[in-house]
């Protein structure tokens, strides 16, 4: 079984609006915290908006989630 990801972990840096720091260690969690039935979208659109993740499980449900960085 593998995880579903959108788009492919080696098209990250190919996205238009890159992610950051912080985008980039919320998305290293859910790869390798949440089980492997969760799917990851990364900035999918969704009805005119995008958001940075969402994370859907057919069995459990679906989970918006955006991440702002914050800086000192």
């Amino acid at each position: 079984m593998f995880r579903v990801v959108s788009p492919p972990m080696n098209q990250i840096k190919k996205l238009a609006l890159p992610l950051t720091e912080g985008q980039m260690i919320v998305l290293d969690l859910f790869f390798t915290r949440l089980p492997i039935n969760w799917e990851i979208y990364i900035q999918p659109h969704l009805n005119g908006l995008r958001p940075h993740f969402v994370l859907l499980n057919p069995k459990v449900g679906i989970a918006i989630f955006e991440v702002n960085d914050c800086k000192p």
